[in-house]
């Protein structure tokens, strides 16, 4: 996937008219992902799926062809996702009503295990573990996309494996 995507960066960025709907289609599972594990909230990564895109059509001209076009387009994505955190936050303390939430659009439904596991850890173990394991980024792209150090992201990835099987040895 990740070549295919830096091929339809640059041909968006050539102004190819089916370029942008072919990224979307290419890549809208991963985007609402990785905003819904940030946010916890389908409503919130349904807006932030559409700013995205919206972003990476205005932004196009800063995207190099050098770097990786899904790290980058994640990249927007978590910084867009973490703006409307802080938004969030900063609304929930003004005591503005939060909107319901919504169903979420074409991703598989399961038995609300992989919810629950999302729920037992912080914030940081949740996006790694989530970028891991169902947007199928290596441990090097996580680290790219959320600008830390490799081996940070991998002992976050190990504790929250621990932490995970420790809690359900338990049970």
């Amino acid at each position: 996937m990740t070549a295919e995507v830096n091929i339809l960066l640059l041909r968006l960025r050539q102004g190819e008219p089916d370029a942008l709907r072919e990224l979307y289609d290419e890549c809208r599972r991963d985007v609402y992902l990785l905003a819904l594990a940030i946010l916890r909230n389908t409503a919130d990564a349904e807006d932030i799926l559409q700013d995205v895109f919206v972003a990476v059509h205005g932004k196009i001209s800063q995207y190099g062809h050098k770097a990786g076009g899904k790290a980058w387009l994640l990249s927007i994505t978590r910084n867009l996702a973490l703006n409307r955190l802080r938004s969030n936050k900063l609304r929930a303390h003004a005591d503005l009503d939060e909107l319901p939430e919504a169903e979420a659009p074409a991703v598989p439904q399961d038995d609300g295990l992989f919810e629950e596991c999302l729920a037992l850890l912080n914030p940081r173990e949740r996006q790694i573990l989530t970028m891991h394991l169902t947007l199928d980024l290596t441990h090097r792209e996580t680290a790219r996309v959320l600008r830390l150090p490799e081996g940070t992201v991998r002992r976050t990835y190990a504790a929250a494996i621990n932490k995970l099987r420790e809690h359900y040895k338990e049970d």
